[in-house]
């Protein structure tokens, strides 16, 4: 699987969100899919930029099913825009 966490990635996919509440769920299972059937390795970086809606409690629980994956989220205490999550 090309996002495995024991290998060294080739590209990484910086994922900026901001109370994306409403459709994350569902763009996160696709863009995962998308990463998981690349040939080369992959690492997905969601960036939480303050999120004030259920964000942290959805990525929470989609990095907790995926335990072992090149799965990383950061999360800023204050909104800074995306520019700066990325």
């Amino acid at each position: 699987m090309s996002l495995d966490a024991r290998t060294l990635p080739a590209r990484t996919l910086i994922l900026p969100v901001f109370n994306g509440a409403s459709f994350l769920e569902k763009n996160l299972g696709q863009v995962r899919a998308w990463l998981a059937a690349r040939r080369e390795p992959w690492e997905l970086l969601i960036v939480d930029d303050a999120s004030a809606d259920a964000t942290p409690r959805i990525l929470e629980a989609f990095l907790a099913a995926r335990r072992g994956e090149a799965i990383e989220r950061i999360r800023f205490a204050e909104n800074r825009g995306k520019g700066f999550a990325i």
